[in-house]
């Protein structure tokens, strides 16, 4: 073969390659810029994590501004309940419209923060979502271990955070119709039925909260009782000169069970179990039903937040009363297990009411359908 033709067959096979590699870059270049990148994911994670934070502390700052319209408006009804009280005058009525107005406002301004707050909730529910999936995808791409490691402990923490929704305890109609159908009456009985289950798991629930919060309230009391005896033992020596050891005597023996009283309250009854936002677990009766909703340690005497009141104000909405739903949540917050144990109790008397009037209400339909059936 001449040069010039052995040249030109080298410069075709060159030409060759470098076209079919150009053309394996064009083919392959939209999928590399659909593929996102490492550092693309990573900064999904840590832009919607930042975004969940910011949400989080917008909620913090409405709860803050809530409570302070609660203690401002308790305040109000507590003046206006003195004027009502005082001698009647023109001078007296004149306060006690001034002193409404200003309540009435103050209701409003807290019925909007009520309802602010339970937009920021929804916004922070959503936040989660999209941060959980965004932790998902990127843990589909392999990172490096120490990033693995921190996006799981994330995972399990906006997982426990997000959980299932409370919903509230659906009574049914537990009136009787006597001109209703057989089969109608049957469906009514096993509305009933259900209702009374899920009423029995709240009852054991607060039956549960109720004497542990009283047993801390009693534990407390000996432990003050104990601290008193204590200081007057010590003036009695201060007085008589003596000089006996601090530890003997009965008041060293009720300073030491003042000591077993405190070591009990502060870890003796184990936490209840929760999670969410006001709980995690299936069902109504397992996201704190069975156990009363999540305690975590801390505060006065061991006694810390306990988010298994704020749901059972959620679960009792329709079942108990107002004032009950407002002492609910309240305990909630409260680092006094007296107030924890009366609110539980208060709640649990009410919900044992409706409970048998539920009862005697399925026990009258299904006499009532037995002699329809035995009629036909």
């Amino acid at each position: 073969m001449p040069p010039a033709t052995r040249t030109a067959a080298v410069s075709l096979s060159i030409l060759t390659k470098l076209v079919l590699a150009v053309a394996l870059f064009l083919t392959a270049a939209p999928a590399l810029a659909q593929a996102p990148q490492p550092s693309a994911i990573t900064g999904v994670t840590d832009r919607a994590a930042a975004e969940m934070a910011r949400v989080q502390r917008r909620r913090v700052q409405k709860l803050a501004e809530k409570r302070s319209l609660e203690r401002t408006y308790e305040a109000q009804l507590r003046a206006l309940d003195r004027l009502k009280r005082s001698r009647a005058s023109w001078n007296r009525d004149r306060l006690i419209r001034a002193s409404k107005a200003e309540s009435q406002s103050t209701a409003e301004r807290l019925s909007r923060a009520d309802l602010e707050l339970r937009a920021i909730d929804g916004q922070l529910r959503r936040q989660r979502q999209v941060l959980l999936a965004a932790i998902d995808r990127e843990l589909a791409g392999g990172p490096v271990s120490d990033r693995r490691a921190a996006l799981g402990r994330m995972r399990v923490q906006v997982n426990a955070e997000l959980g299932p929704r409370v919903r509230k305890i659906l009574l049914p109609d537990d009136t009787l119709d006597e001109l209703a159908d057989p089969e109608e009456l049957n469906e009514q009985i096993g509305l009933i039925h259900h209702a009374e289950v899920e009423l029995r798991r709240e009852r054991e629930a607060l039956r549960q909260r109720e004497d542990r919060y009283a047993r801390m309230a009693h534990l407390r009391q000996q432990r003050e009782r104990a601290t008193q005896m204590g200081e007057l033992e010590d003036e009695v020596v201060r007085r008589t000169g003596r000089t006996e050891p601090r530890g003997s005597g009965n008041a060293g023996a009720e300073g030491d069970r003042g000591g077993d009283d405190q070591q009990e309250d502060n870890g003796g009854a184990p936490p209840f179990e929760d999670g969410g936002d006001l709980g995690s677990s299936g069902g109504n009766g397992g996201d704190g039903g069975g156990t009363g909703g999540g305690t975590t340690g801390g505060g006065s005497g061991g006694v810390g937040e306990d988010s298994g009141f704020e749901r059972s104000s959620i679960l009792l909405t329709d079942v108990v009363d107002s004032t009950t739903i407002d002492a609910l949540r309240r305990a909630s917050r409260s680092s006094s297990p007296k107030e924890r144990a009366a609110a539980a109790l208060r709640a649990r008397r009410q919900v044992e009411a409706r409970l048998q009037r539920l009862e005697r209400s399925r026990a009258l339909i299904q006499r009532h359908l037995g002699k329809l059936r035995r009629g036909q």
